[in-house]
């Protein structure tokens, strides 16, 4: 199981992933918000994979995308 963390913003997120297995913990930049490419960004992590979100105004929004 891969855990990717999103730090939510106005605009775009930034993307962190750890892998308990490896103990690997990876800074994986910003992503836009926009539906499409964060769709493209998550995809490219293996699966299987859990999303966690900071609870903040913007993450309503995020949780329904």
């Amino acid at each position: 199981m891969i855990y990717v963390g999103l730090d939510v913003q106005k605009g775009f997120s930034r993307r962190g992933c750890f892998d308990p297995a490896s103990g690997e913990v990876q800074d994986m930049g910003k992503v836009s918000n926009e539906l499409e490419a964060l769709a493209h960004r998550l995809g490219q992590v293996p699966v299987p994979k859990t999303v966690v979100l900071e609870a903040g105004r913007s993450s309503y929004h995020m949780a329904g995308l």
